[in-house]
């Protein structure tokens, strides 16, 4: 019996559904990733890795799933960036390596300030200089938050394949 993993942005149904358990993550499945701006990943393959950054502190979150490939014997990203602003879409990358320690090496140089939205109207005559620093500051404070709260998932899930038997090369 073969099951379909269909990966979505409705956070709502995410959230309520209960985590996979290990047996289920090691189960072949037919799997299609959402990209932003790109056509669906479509494969076959198994769940290795699973972590997520969800904080109720942060207005950015990540989640990182690592799936094995079974056509092509390879590693699959998904990187999913959830915002919880009104109005600020989610994001979605996924990508395909041939080894786990490319799919290492992509996590590590991916920069998670780039998925920022920045909603500073330069040109308006009505703000003035204060309000502008005031903007360029909590703007700041955003970046940095993105990047400790990415880098403390990446530390996680470095940690997991580290201590994980089956996944070195």
């Amino acid at each position: 019996m073969s099951s379909i993993a269909f990966v979505h942005a409705d956070r709502s149904t995410e959230m309520t559904e209960p985590m996979a358990s290990p047996a289920e993550l090691t189960t072949d499945q037919m799997v299609i990733l959402r990209r932003t701006g790109k056509q669906p990943l479509r494969f076959r393959g198994r769940q290795v890795l699973e972590a997520t950054g969800h904080s109720t502190e942060g207005r950015i979150w990540h989640e990182i799933n690592i799936w094995h490939k079974i056509k092509g014997d390879c590693f699959v990203v998904d990187l999913r960036v959830f915002k919880k602003a009104p109005g600020e879409k989610d994001i979605f990358h996924a990508e395909s390596f041939s080894s786990m320690a490319e799919a290492v090496a992509y996590l590590e140089s991916f920069d998670p300030k780039q998925d920022i939205n920045v909603n500073i109207d330069t040109d308006s005559q009505v703000l003035t200089t204060a309000e502008l620093t005031l903007k360029a500051v909590a703007l700041r404070q955003q970046l940095e938050e993105a990047e400790r709260l990415y880098q403390t998932l990446l530390g996680d899930l470095l940690y997991q394949i580290e201590t994980s038997n089956s996944l070195h090369d």
